[in-house]
């Protein structure tokens, strides 16, 4: 059982992704200036996807067995992987704390979230988080690239890059940290 400041799950997390975990609360915490969260990570079972709603950070602990199938991976990328949803996600629920996430759509048929519109703010700033957190507080995972486009047409890398890269990220924490307006 994963119980630190605010943030539960039941997942089967190793020793050092535990540790991981603890430094991504602690940085998020500081930067946004929030005291602690309410949610839970669990495993995405239905479609992979990570995702957060309700509460709920839905995180992708599987990959592709070779098979055609799905298995859980053990390796350091995987971790790696984890720390960079995780932190995605994470954002999600800051956002949602702080009163500045979009509007939550559901399908009726499906009981499934919508996606948010292509190349909205809260997921540019949710993947610079991400990308921020991989290169900046995890420099000893240098060989994962947290730079890979993989949907273009949803996410705006471009603007996400820029914000890592000429720190601008560090201005968006301070407009939402408390007292430092």
């Amino acid at each position: 059982m994963f119980n630190y400041k605010g943030v539960k799950s039941t997942l089967p997390f190793i020793p050092n992704q535990i540790v991981d975990l603890e430094k991504i609360i602690d940085f998020m915490l500081d930067k946004y200036g929030i005291s602690n969260f309410n949610c839970e990570i669990v495993a995405n079972k239905k479609n992979g996807r990570p995702s957060y709603l309700f509460g709920k950070i839905y995180l992708n602990p599987f990959v592709n067995d070779g098979f055609g199938g799905r298995k859980l991976d053990t390796q350091l990328s995987y971790w790696q992987k984890y720390n960079f949803q995780f932190s995605h996600e994470l954002t999600h629920h800051i956002q949602e704390i702080q009163k500045r996430g979009l509007p939550i759509h559901i399908d009726t048929r499906t009981m499934q979230q919508l996606p948010f519109p292509d190349k909205s703010f809260q997921e540019t700033e949710a993947t610079a988080n991400s990308i921020w957190v991989m290169e900046q507080v995890f420099p000893e995972y240098s060989d994962y690239n947290a730079r890979i486009r993989e949907d273009e047409k949803y996410y705006d890398y471009d603007e996400a890059f820029r914000l890592v890269d000429t720190a601008e990220l560090e201005t968006i924490w301070k407009q939402h940290k408390p007292n430092t307006k």
